[in-house]
């Protein structure tokens, strides 16, 4: 089939793309145009619609951060061919990274003995006694665009997908729309090794590439 005949769906996932963007210093804020980098993506092929998906914020939680999303979502769906899917957000303690410096403190002979100050000492010591700092972890998104990378292939809602990831999870989703008779390529400005090895084609995206993606 000759390319202009192929329908396209472009699925993003959002926090690998985010990440991916910070790798080569530029951003996807209210400022990037989504309509012009899916067009750009799929070049000649009919571009069916941009799915987006991400964790959602709570409002009870992060309130500065749910205020945030909900401006990027209304910047999202201005756009008619983009879509915006929700997973969770799980808050979970993150193991300190103050063992280090408690093992050094641990072997320093008595205060007495020691030259640093003692406010220096008790300083050091509160850092490293920090058990953990909260994280966020993003959760299901990743279920949510496999399941509808598969089930639209398979309900023939287009004939090529994209993938805007570099997750190397998608693969056992990749390797069940190809098996359909579909293309799949996987797009991302970070390496997709694993990924790379079971698409169509894996499509490098460096600085260059959002040249005319910001509005």
């Amino acid at each position: 089939m000759n390319a202009k005949n192929e329908s396209a769906v472009i699925f993003i996932d959002g926090n690998n793309f985010y990440h991916g963007m910070r790798d080569i210093e530029l951003t996807t804020g209210v400022d990037f145009n989504y309509e012009a980098f899916s067009r750009k993506l799929v070049g000649t092929r009919e571009w069916v619609e941009t799915r987006y998906y991400t964790g959602r914020v709570q409002q009870k939680a992060d309130l500065t951060r749910y205020q945030m999303q909900r401006k990027f979502i209304a910047h999202l769906e201005r756009f008619s061919q983009i879509s915006v899917f929700l997973g969770r957000l799980e808050m979970r303690p993150a193991k300190s990274s103050n063992q280090k410096l408690q093992n050094w403190l641990n072997a320093l002979p008595r205060r007495d003995d020691m030259d640093l100050p003692s406010n220096v000492v008790d300083e050091l010591t509160m850092i490293a006694q920090s058990a953990s700092a909260p994280i966020w972890i993003e959760k299901a998104v990743d279920v949510m665009i496999a399941t509808d990378m598969v089930s639209m292939a398979y309900e023939e809602q287009y004939d090529v997908a994209y993938l805007v990831s570099a997750d190397g999870d998608f693969t056992p989703a990749v390797k069940k729309v190809r098996a359909t008779g579909r293309k799949v390529f996987a797009a991302s400005p970070q390496h997709g090794q694993k990924l790379a090895g079971v698409v169509n084609t894996f499509i490098p995206m460096g600085r260059e590439f959002f040249h005319g993606c910001w509005l």
